[in-house]
């Protein structure tokens, strides 16, 4: 039950980097991007745009990533869960 327990929990988990909608509208995720991700593209570099957005998206990857490894380990911990479960004693 232990198991299934920390499954449920670690699927609710709202971790750091989960963004929520708010009513106010406030574009957070966006200022962050314009603050953050400019100290590491030099300012006379050609292609600046297109680093912000090589950059932006290494971000979202790794969001998207750590969502679904979350979602693994909840998926392992049913699976041990159910197998302890059935096995014989």
């Amino acid at each position: 039950m232990g198991l299934l327990y920390t499954a449920w929990k670690t699927l609710r988990e709202q971790g750091g980097l989960h963004v929520r909608e708010q009513s106010v509208g406030r574009p957070k995720l966006s200022i962050f991007f314009f603050a953050f991700l400019p100290q590491f593209v030099a300012a006379d570099a050609p292609d600046r745009l297109a680093r912000m957005l090589a950059l932006s998206s290494v971000f979202m990857l790794v969001t998207f990533v750590l969502t679904w490894m979350r979602r693994c380990f909840a998926g392992a911990f049913v699976a041990l869960g159910l197998k302890l479960a059935i096995a014989e004693r």
